[in-house]
């Protein structure tokens, strides 16, 4: 299973700390979902993925897109998660 884009960012956010790596990475995994939940996209250019600036993770999640996608009771769902 590939990563959404939380876990992506939180992977590429760890690895720029690194002085140098020797293998490499493939985070794409949002690139293939149909539905994105940040308010800005990340961005993926030049062959790379580049970590954004700003506190946290440097991402701002959209939480009228992250409502709207939500598999527990509150949508409808027949099983509750915790």
């Amino acid at each position: 299973m590939l990563e959404g884009t939380v876990g992506t960012i939180a992977s590429a956010q760890l690895f720029s700390t690194f002085g140098a790596m020797e293998w490499g990475t493939e985070l794409f995994g949002p690139l293939l979902l149909t539905e994105e939940i940040l308010t800005i996209p990340l961005d993926y250019h030049d062959f790379a993925l580049h970590v954004p600036q700003g506190a946290g993770l440097g991402i701002v999640l959209d939480w009228e897109r992250v409502e709207r996608l939500r598999r527990d009771s509150k949508r409808g769902a027949s099983v509750a998660m915790n």
